[in-house]
């Protein structure tokens, strides 16, 4: 089990209330853990940072808590960074851990619809509520959320929207197989106002590209579980940039009754889940410093990655520049 006290950010994490929060319970489940069982997912641990119980074996946990340290060295504050989230649907906005976030809807179609994804995802991103004992990557951050219905029409729509709203970065959530000139472009017009654009690889087992993750001007994502091995369902390749994890993550969810919807919590899978936590990275650097171009920021993520090489044999060079390491990535932009 990792020592949370011999890691770098321990000193800072204890001066503040989520790092007394965290290592409180950290206390608590720490001899519960030692028959190497997951907790149940309405554990407290559980919830932290989308996390599951077995994290702690891994410092899965800190890969959260990077972001949320950083923030507070550099004298930034997650209600600080925009992200634009472009997706299918929009989210749950009364579930608990939304309902007091900062989240902006628009929908490019007549009917509006409220999905578990997207609600899991904003919640994942955003979501600040101790007293419910689930934080996100980036607590109380702002959200804006496009509901594009065409594919292509909305995409582009949606880009030119969200640029206007000058966010941090951009996570586009669909894919399909066809690329598309129009798109590429609206992409490439995002990236020249230094707004970096994340997409989740697709999720077949194969090396076949999606559109527009496989968009050269995009950062392209890849999941692995916590074991740094790729994640059975994810795509990878030439066009992977870098590779996060995605298996088994904790966030918000909801049930339909007859009468009510009711707040729930639910375990789930997939790239975009990874990608959450890129995105998440971009924010924070983009936000820190706007003269350092969407190219510097991939650049960056690439170069201080951790290699997992040796637990995806056979796959050299198909997974990107490897593990997403969120504290050397803003660390080295704080130093450029």
């Amino acid at each position: 089990m990792a020592n949370l006290r011999q890691h770098p950010v321990h000193n800072h994490l204890q001066g503040t209330e989520f790092g007394r929060f965290l290592f409180k319970i950290y206390a608590l489940e720490k001899a519960k853990y030692n028959d190497g069982k997951e907790q149940p997912v309405n554990s407290v641990p559980g919830k932290i940072a989308g996390l599951r119980g077995a994290s702690y074996q891994n410092d899965y946990l800190f890969e959260a808590l990077h972001l949320f340290s950083l923030q507070n060295r550099i004298k930034l504050t997650a209600n600080d960074v925009r992200i634009a989230v472009i997706t299918l649907g929009v989210p749950f906005l009364n579930h608990t851990s939304l309902r007091e976030l900062e989240i902006e809807t628009k929908s490019y179609d007549k009917k509006t619809r409220i999905t578990v994804p997207n609600t899991a995802i904003c919640a994942l991103l955003s979501s600040s509520r101790l007293e419910n004992n689930f934080i996100g990557i980036l607590p109380a951050s702002k959200l804006s959320v496009y509901d594009i219905q065409p594919h292509v029409v909305g995409l582009i729509m949606g880009l030119g929207d969200a640029v206007e709203k000058k966010p941090d970065a951009i996570l586009i959530v669909p894919y399909w197989e066809d690329q598309n000139d129009a798109v590429d472009a609206a992409i490439n017009a995002t990236i020249q106002e230094n707004i970096p654009v994340i997409c989740p690889a697709g999720e077949g087992d194969n090396t076949l590209d999606t559109y527009p993750s496989s968009s050269p001007d995009v950062i392209s994502v890849a999941s692995i579980g916590i074991n740094d091995k790729k994640s059975q369902f994810s795509n990878y390749g030439k066009a992977i940039d870098i590779c996060a994890y995605g298996e088994d993550v904790i966030s918000a969810s909801y049930v339909k009754s007859t009468s009510k919807v009711r707040d729930s919590w639910s375990r789930f899978s997939g790239n975009i889940y990874s990608a959450c936590f890129v995105a998440a990275t971009c924010g924070i650097i983009h936000k820190m410093n706007k003269k350092v171009t969407s190219k510097q920021i991939e650049n960056v993520l690439k170069e201080t990655a951790d290699k997992i090489d040796y637990a995806n044999v056979g796959l050299s060079e198909q997974l990107g520049s490897g593990k997403l390491n969120a504290f050397g990535a803003i660390s080295k932009i704080r130093n450029m």
